[in-house]
């Protein structure tokens, strides 16, 4: 039957946020995806969460610009129970889940299990004018404390793996993500002292300012 495996590429990168998602997901390992872009347009349509996640799109599907995609999309994979996955389908109801060839897949340990089953979960538009309003906005901004959680994630998958961290992974991650804009919001609590909510806060927002544009690093704002 081969086993099953979920690609995370967001806040599932992070092992607090993944063993929520799935108690048995201790254990993950680094990859990248091809022919797959990552990007800030992902809506959950739950009532009273006004925010802009993380989406995933096929390099093929028609509603990327060909200058929008980008050359890979780096996470995790990590096994579950087949029984799981109606229950993270549900979890994941605005998404899709679709299985990932084996050759788009590269790790970064030389290390890939035989016989499994990747899934990842991607977004579907009808049209490019219904992606374009997914895009972060005023109402559905970028929030802080999810990118936090997702370069967290990054941080720890690059003190476990060397190769992850030779290859810098939470730059890849930063780097390879589309639409960072404006539309984000520093939603931490007690912003002038980060440290204390989010231990790495400094380290995010030095490698954030150093990878993001200068115009959309500095427009962030203090959520109110």
């Amino acid at each position: 039957m081969g086993k099953h495996f979920i690609f995370g590429y967001g806040s599932l990168i992070n092992k607090v946020s993944r063993e929520r998602s799935s108690p048995s997901a201790f254990q993950a390992v680094p990859v990248k995806i091809k022919n797959y872009t990552r990007g800030w347009f992902g809506r959950t349509g739950v009532k009273g969460l006004s925010t802009t996640y993380l989406g995933c799109l096929k390099n093929d599907s028609s509603i990327l610009k060909e200058n929008e995609k980008s050359t890979f999309v780096n996470g995790v994979i990590y096994e579950i129970n087949k029984d799981e996955l109606p229950i993270l389908d549900k979890r994941e109801r605005r998404y899709k889940r679709d299985k990932v060839a084996f050759n788009d897949i590269e790790p970064y340990q030389n290390y890939l299990p035989k016989d499994v089953t990747i899934w990842i979960y991607t977004n579907e538009f009808n049209n490019r004018t219904e992606f374009d309003n997914s895009l972060p906005n005023e109402k559905f901004p970028i929030i802080q404390s999810y990118v936090d959680l997702c370069i967290a994630g990054c941080y720890e998958i690059e003190s476990e793996f060397k190769q992850a961290k030779i290859q810098n992974f939470s730059e890849q991650f930063i780097t390879s993500t589309v639409n960072w804009n404006k539309h984000w919001a520093n939603d931490r609590i007690y912003p002038r002292r980060p440290q204390v909510h989010c231990p790495k806060a400094f380290r995010i927002d030095e490698q954030l300012s150093n990878l993001i544009t200068e115009d959309i690093f500095n427009a962030i704002y203090i959520e109110s």
